[in-house]
């Protein structure tokens, strides 16, 4: 077996690095477009429930995504990664309360992740806690006003709240950052539930 120099162990490990971080974003990205069009395939929601889960049978999904947490383990991790694949997880399952406590870990770990922004206040939204989740994307907007899906979050909660012209703005920047996209389409359809023109 040959002898590697240094040099050729750095590239070494810059190549597992780069393939490491390419896998994990094409990973992440599948889950967000799930998650993303599981949120906006249906543009009346059922009201929020949370359904008692075994703390075991959560501890053993999650060993697909990450490290083997304990239920106790779960929401001490600083991994603010693990963290946000944790609260998609509660949120699919309707544990919002726990998805809550679990984005708000991933915020505090890695503040400038808008989708974590975005999770935790569409998850307060389910809550009813809309005063909160309206401060939260607001909070995630100015972290990066480009990031298209936040808006739609917004438009969607400013929508059930009650406040129309907000939601029609947010949804309107929606589709501004891209109209031919999932969310941008998702974003014309809300307009026009709400009964104004997406253009």
């Amino acid at each position: 077996m040959p002898k590697l120099t240094i040099s050729q162990w750095i590239y070494v490990v810059v190549f597992l690095v780069m393939y490491g971080l390419a896998v994990h974003g094409l990973t992440r990205a599948h889950y967000e477009r799930q998650a993303m069009l599981a949120r906006v395939g249906s543009l009346t929601p059922s009201a929020p429930s949370a359904p008692a889960q075994a703390p075991d049978r959560l501890g053993a999904s999650m060993q697909r995504f990450g490290p083997n947490l304990g239920p106790r383990e779960e929401l001490s991790t600083e991994d603010p990664i693990l963290l946000a694949r944790l609260g998609d997880q509660l949120f699919e399952q309707r544990q919002y309360a726990r998805a809550v406590a679990a984005y708000e870990r991933a915020v505090r770990f890695n503040p400038s992740d808008v989708d974590s922004y975005n999770d935790l206040g569409l998850a307060l939204q389910y809550l009813g806690r809309s005063a909160e989740a309206l401060a939260v994307l607001k909070k995630g907007i100015a972290q990066d006003g480009t990031y298209q899906r936040i808006h739609l979050t917004l438009g969607f909660v400013q929508l059930q709240s009650g406040d129309t012209p907000a939601a029609v703005a947010a949804l309107q920047r929606a589709i501004e950052l891209d109209p031919e996209s999932d969310v941008g389409q998702a974003a014309s359809r809300m307009l026009a539930e709400a009964g104004v023109s997406g253009r």
